[in-house]
């Protein structure tokens, strides 16, 4: 089933909010001016290392899950993401792994915690000291830089690392599929 983003003006129209305008069901954080903003065009470019926030939803309330396909090539090899700046940053794990936050820490001005939405709860989840849950593959986290000036915040290879932990929040019983496909060879697998 297709998910569909609502702000980008698709053939499906656009969601509106209550008292009238358009729903924008993605957005970016504008870390220079500490405000977010829409994306309103599905030819905007996903840089990685950014952080984005996505509204999923079956209906006004709910969204009961499903497979949701990230489509490109893989990012591999060492990134720099060009662009934190003082105060707070969103940002993303750019592999299709999960990424220890501490290997993110290479940089003196790098804070040692981090947050994360907790969409059940509501509010955020506040990741600090040794031990700190690993970041899941996409997953966007907030970082709050002290002191001025735009930085470049290096993710590396030797940041990945292997977790057993879900990426996926889902109710029980629910089956869950993973699904993986090679688009130059036509190549796909699935595992339950």
């Amino acid at each position: 089933r297709d998910r569909y983003i609502s702000g980008v003006g698709g053939l499906d129209g656009n969601a509106t909010v209550k008292g009238g305008g358009i729903f924008y069901s993605l957005r970016t954080y504008d870390r220079f001016n500490q405000k977010h903003d829409t994306i309103s065009s599905t030819t905007t470019s996903l840089v990685p290392g950014t952080g984005y926030e996505l509204y999923l939803a079956d209906n006004q309330t709910t969204f009961l899950g499903a497979t949701v396909d990230l489509v490109g090539v893989p990012n591999v090899g060492d990134l720099n993401y060009n662009g934190v700046n003082k105060g707070w940053n969103l940002l993303g794990n750019p592999y299709q792994s999960f990424i220890e936050y501490d290997s993110l820490k290479t940089k003196s001005w790098v804070p040692d915690n981090y947050y994360i939405w907790n969409t059940d709860l509501k509010q955020y989840d506040f990741f600090d000291g040794p031990g700190k849950a690993p970041i899941a593959p996409g997953q966007g986290f907030w970082m709050q830089k002290f002191g001025s000036g735009n930085k470049n915040l290096p993710f590396t290879e030797a940041g990945k690392t292997s977790s057993t932990s879900s990426t996926f929040l889902r109710k029980k019983n629910q089956n869950f599929e993973l699904r993986i496909t090679d688009l130059s060879s036509n190549y796909s697998h699935k595992t339950y």
